[in-house]
């Protein structure tokens, strides 16, 4: 080899060692910033994103109440970092307690290991029961949405927490069932107007029936009440035959009419 191509292989190695040396190796790509966490009451559209157990998903059709990674109209985007609703490193918050004061933007454990994060201030109110003061909140590696798997914006562990006497007569698989002859109920709207129409109904249901444990009208006195003689349909079924009944203490002859028409 001559001392010409000696020299120029020689400045092709320093050329090509300084370039190495001066330009920066890649780094990993750092984790994407987590979406808004999924909640299991909240309508996405095509398009949407949440973030769910330190991952990003993207709707791919309309969807609610479908977890991410268990359902297919989730895409899943990869792992999220620090983000306003999926949280950074592991979940390591203090334990729920009843009666301590939270302000908006606290993050608790509740006693059944999830997480929740205040809405609103409050004065220690159960982050399963006062939904409107508390959302759930997941964080990478931690906790996860209970969600709702009936779709009902009120869970089935919230329902027996409201209504621990209940007769066997009310069971939250009945009014779940019923509540599919009306799509539209407690199902439209903001999450906070899904659960105003849900506490409006279940706060004058418990009115009427003392808390779900009345399935009858308790004063029989008023039972030959409820026939209004001058509808032109009558009374078939009897004079005292329309007393008050189930959930909403359904009377008069004219409602039974209207229920059965």
């Amino acid at each position: 080899m001559s001392r010409h191509r000696l020299f120029a292989l020689l400045a092709a190695l320093a050329l090509a060692l300084g370039l190495a040396v001066l330009s920066p190796m890649a780094s990993p790509a750092s984790a994407a910033t987590c979406a808004s966490g999924w909640n299991s009451s909240s309508v996405y559209t095509g398009g949407m994103s949440a973030s769910y157990q330190g991952h990003n998903w993207q709707a791919k059709w309309w969807t609610q109440g479908e977890t991410p990674g268990a359902a297919q109209v989730w895409a899943d985007l990869g792992t999220c970092g620090s983000g306003s609703g999926g949280g950074s490193g592991s979940c390591d918050y203090p334990a729920w307690a009843a009666g301590r004061a939270y302000v908006a933007g606290d993050i608790v454990k509740y006693t059944n290991g999830n997480y929740y994060k205040a809405s609103h201030d409050n004065p220690g109110y159960d982050p399963t029961i006062s939904t409107w003061y508390w959302d759930p909140y997941s964080c990478t590696g931690g906790g996860t949405d209970p969600g709702t798997p009936s779709g009902f914006v009120v869970s089935e562990a919230q329902f027996n927490q409201m209504f621990p006497g209940r007769s066997s007569f009310y069971t939250y698989s009945g009014l779940v069932a019923a509540l599919k002859a009306y799509p539209g109920f407690a199902n439209t709207g903001s999450d906070t107007v899904k659960k105003q129409e849900a506490a409006a109904f279940l706060a004058n249901v418990s009115h009427e029936t003392g808390g779900l444990v009345y399935v009858v009208e308790q004063n029989t006195a008023n039972y030959p009440h409820y026939c209004d003689s001058s509808q032109p349909y009558g009374c078939p079924a009897g004079q005292a035959a329309y007393y008050g009944r189930g959930p909403i203490q359904l009377s008069w002859n004219f409602n039974y009419k209207a229920a059965g028409d």
